[in-house]
């Protein structure tokens, strides 16, 4: 089953101070494909965090999951927007579904990546949940069905 949200552009919703960011979700069996622009402030975070949720919501309670994030762009987001991911990727792995892992896809030109994929792999260490980073979508889809295959 494929279940895809609707694109959310975070600049395009503005509560109190207009987020930033650009996402979108895509329910895809037992993955759950996510492209990402950044950066994100803490707003932008925030409604990150609710379109992940309602993505999640359409997937069975218990139903193992890994999540499979392209990142174009950059990585760099004020410390307080990390802060927040934090909570949220810790948030969802006590959640109803068993995240067995996250792939991210970043090139190697994306802002950022040398500073900040070792602030996720301690991220992602801290919530227990697998986490791999790559170059290409294919390997990571090649990941995300190994994690799956083992359960």
């Amino acid at each position: 089953m494929t279940v895809k949200a609707a694109a959310m552009d975070h600049a395009a919703t503005s509560p109190i101070f207009p987020p930033h960011g650009h996402s979108e979700f895509l329910a895809d069996g037992a993955i759950v494909r996510i492209a990402v622009e950044g950066p994100f402030n803490v707003e932008g975070v925030d409604e990150f965090g609710a379109r992940m949720r309602a993505i999640f919501a359409t997937l069975p309670a218990g139903q193992a999951v890994v999540t499979l994030a392209e990142i174009r762009r950059t990585l760099v987001s004020p410390p307080d927007a990390w802060t927040r991911l934090e909570r949220l990727v810790a948030a969802m792995q006590g959640g109803p579904h068993r995240i067995l892992g996250t792939a991210w896809v970043v090139d190697e030109a994306v802002e950022g990546r040398s500073l900040l994929v070792p602030k996720a792999r301690r991220m992602y260490a801290a919530a227990d949940r697998a986490f791999e980073v790559f170059t290409t979508a294919d390997a990571a889809e090649a990941w995300a069905r190994a994690r799956l295959s083992a359960g």
